[in-house]
């Protein structure tokens, strides 16, 4: 996080880079895509930023995120600014009651937020219904899906 609040211009400065990596993924994306941009932790915020700069309509599905329990809370960032974005973003999120650094987000706009199981900060990827995300009706891709575990 403390490369990513550094100054643009600064050497050790990621922010700007991170977020024109995914604002080129989705300049490649038709326009008719259905969209779901998928970010963990601070890729939440680099996710939520990038949707923002882009313009397009798309869901944003948030796990671990740091917009509220750290950004807004302790150092005062309102990522959400005043709601204008969610007109455009469908936001969700998914939290840990024992994760340290997410929590829930967007008190003050209604967005949806989803307790799992517990398993601290770093183990949202090590299950495979949290992975292929419990508020998505079917994976984006099907292949990707273990012929074991084809039930949603």
């Amino acid at each position: 996080m403390i490369f990513y609040l550094c100054p643009q211009g600064s050497p050790l400065a990621i922010r700007e880079k991170a977020r024109e990596r995914v604002l080129q993924l989705l300049k490649v994306l038709p326009p008719n895509a259905d969209i779901h941009l998928i970010g963990h932790s601070q890729g939440s915020v680099i996710g939520l930023e990038a949707a923002t700069a882009s313009g397009r309509h798309m869901k944003v599905h948030i796990m671990g995120s740091p917009i509220d329990s750290l950004y807004q809370r302790f150092i005062g960032l309102n990522l959400l600014g005043d709601g204008e974005l969610l007109r455009r973003i469908i936001l969700d999120n998914s939290y840990r009651r024992d994760d340290y650094i997410g929590g829930e987000v967007g008190e003050h706009f209604a967005v949806p937020n989803f307790p799992v199981e517990f398993g601290g900060h770093t183990g949202y990827w090590r299950f495979f219904d949290i992975a292929k995300w419990q508020v998505i009706p079917k994976p984006i891709n099907s292949d990707l899906v273990p012929p074991d575990r084809t039930r949603c």
